[in-house]
């Protein structure tokens, strides 16, 4: 387990009916429901780098909440701000999405003598001290004993699912299909075909890449990558000749390449170019012209 990371636990163990009654149906005799006794294991972890980052970003929730709610207290009596009510709708916008900021603060809206609409505000410093304590805490819930799978492990497990859920997401994700008028219905199927085959190509580029290279990269960005790799034609006028060279081989292809010992890219194209015969090609060019002068 990382060195940021502290991990305690404890045991809930609970009842459940087996085959519990519907709804609709009879009352079962006494005796005849059936329980099972289930233990579940609780492993609470903090992670202490992410308790830095929660910290810093409820004082910046802090301030942005601060610096809110003094503006509002500049507008009141102003324009659309003459009611309580619409002071307190204002408030509620401040506060919406950040619950824990609504139990760090009681805001009161009233009005003095004279009728005008007031703002004050408090921040609730047990509330926070409260928030601070959970900060970089998460709890893992597993029926894996400790003797099989401890602490350390079941992260381990917990973290390599995330991956696994991408690779889901991915290959569940639209096709990235070009524009390409096909006029066929057989070559459209063939076309999203060949474009299913190399999600699952690309799908297992992005896990080996990351269990032997060490290189984690989704699915979607090693796509970019392999997207962003050009072949480029180059033409020699008036000779017409051409040729190819790769452009964009980016480090994880290269890395890619030596781990399934793959042939270089570079090396394929050069062997489209092994056919040119420049000084043929040349010859030939210049008896035309001669011929033709």
């Amino acid at each position: 387990m990382p060195s940021h990371y502290l991990a305690a636990e404890t045991e809930y163990t609970f009842q459940v009916e087996v085959n519990p009654r519907q709804k609709g149906e009879p009352r079962r005799k006494k005796g005849t429901r059936e329980f099972v006794t289930v233990t579940v294991r609780a492993v609470i972890y903090r992670d202490t780098e992410k308790q830095k980052r929660d910290a810093k970003h409820r004082q910046e929730a802090i301030e942005e909440v601060e610096t809110a709610l003094q503006e509002l207290k500049g507008k009141l009596n102003k324009r659309n701000l003459k009611t309580q009510e619409a002071c307190q709708q204002k408030v509620q916008e401040i506060f919406k999405g950040k619950p824990d900021m609504r139990r760090a603060y009681t805001v009161t809206v009233d009005t003095n003598q004279y009728g005008a609409v007031t703002l004050a505000w408090k921040k609730n410093e047990d509330a926070n001290q409260e928030l601070a304590k959970t900060d970089g805490i998460f709890v893992l819930l597993t029926n894996h004993p400790r003797e099989k799978v401890d602490a350390a492990d079941l992260l381990t497990r917990y973290r390599g699912r995330n991956d696994i859920e991408m690779s889901f997401r991915f290959l569940k994700g639209a096709l990235d299909l070009n524009q390409i008028f096909l006029r066929k219905d057989g070559r459209v199927d063939a076309y999203c075909f060949l474009k299913v085959i190399g999600m699952f190509v690309i799908n297992f580029a992005a896990w080996y890449l990351q269990k032997h290279g060490r290189i984690k990269l989704s699915p979607k960005k090693l796509q970019k990558e392999f997207g962003n790799t050009t072949l480029v034609e180059q033409r020699l006028q008036p000779f017409g000749i051409r040729r190819w060279i790769g452009t964009n081989i980016t480090s994880p292809i290269e890395t890619l390449v030596d781990l399934l010992r793959l042939p270089h890219p570079r090396i394929l194209i050069e062997l489209l170019n092994v056919p040119l015969d420049y000084g043929q090609i040349i010859d030939e060019w210049v008896k035309k012209y001669m011929a033709a002068t």
